[in-house]
């Protein structure tokens, strides 16, 4: 199986969803509103920040798990 048969890790699969924190839920909107802005730089930072943190898609995957 290769890198392109799985899903990015990061993306959230529907039954994982419901599990999203607030937190995730508003720095996902502050991305879009970046988008919409052209603030390209903005949107890589707050997307890496959101794999890499903690309270990030890390914990809604551990969540969804239980």
């Amino acid at each position: 199986m290769t890198r392109k048969d799985k899903r990015s890790p990061w993306l959230l699969a529907w039954n994982e969803r419901p599990y999203k924190s607030r937190k995730v839920k508003k720095t996902e909107q502050e991305i879009l509103e970046a988008k919409d802005q052209g603030d390209w730089f903005k949107v890589a930072k707050l997307k890496n920040l959101l794999r890499k943190v903690w309270w990030g898609y890390k914990r809604v995957k551990r969540m969804a798990k239980k």
